[in-house]
């Protein structure tokens, strides 16, 4: 019994974040087109946090050093203007390409540069 609602509350908690992750989405381009804010840059606003949320997670404890922070800096910029290049250039398909194998260069490269 105790797993079945357990079970229920994770699913209506799944829900309910996916309903304020779409509102958050469409709040914001509501937003940008009131302030005349292109929506390219919403979009790209949206590419940086998901990536910042993803990979900060896992560097967490290196956050604290200035040379991580810079390079963390760095692959935010890049992955967040290649990643809006290449969508608006290409399509999905070559946009997932281009996610992976950057990810995997920034992950080799934050190892060896960093530890």
């Amino acid at each position: 019994m105790r797993d079945w609602r357990k079970f229920l509350i994770d699913k209506l908690l799944l829900f309910a974040g996916a309903l304020v992750f779409i509102a958050l989405g469409i709040c914001s381009f509501l937003l940008a087109e009131k302030h005349h804010v292109p929506k390219e840059f919403v979009f790209a606003a949206g590419i940086g946090l998901g990536f910042i949320w993803v990979v900060g997670r896992h560097f967490r404890s290196k956050l604290r050093h200035p040379t991580f922070l810079i390079f963390f800096l760095l692959w935010v910029a890049t992955h967040t203007a290649g990643s809006v290049l290449v969508l608006f250039t290409f399509n999905l398909i070559v946009l997932l390409e281009f996610t992976v194998a950057e990810l995997a260069i920034g992950y080799v490269v934050a190892y060896l540069l960093l530890g």
